[in-house]
């Protein structure tokens, strides 16, 4: 049985697997933010999960196809050990 580190992920809508926990990017914000100790912007999240093989939703903000602001290479590790300790990947 996985660990949880206090933090409750949300069930998903089915966009990945029936059944499957996926924690929401403010659940992950807050993890990242008091682990490595900076505040993850969402659309990092998004660039991230994407990178992972994950399937993030589309921002209804979102302009075009492209990433306006992709992740700093140097935050991204720290995102992904999150999403890995939440068994997102």
């Amino acid at each position: 049985m996985r660990a949880n580190h206090g933090v409750h992920p949300t069930p998903t809508s089915g966009r990945r697997c029936p059944g499957a926990l996926e924690a929401s990017c403010q659940e992950i914000q807050v993890e990242v933010k008091r682990r490595p100790g900076f505040l993850p912007k969402t659309c990092w999240i998004a660039h991230v999960k994407e990178l992972n093989g994950l399937a993030p939703r589309r921002a209804p903000n979102r302009i075009g196809r492209g990433r306006a602001v992709p992740c700093p290479p140097e935050k991204r590790s720290a995102i992904k050990e999150t999403l890995h300790r939440f068994g997102m990947i």
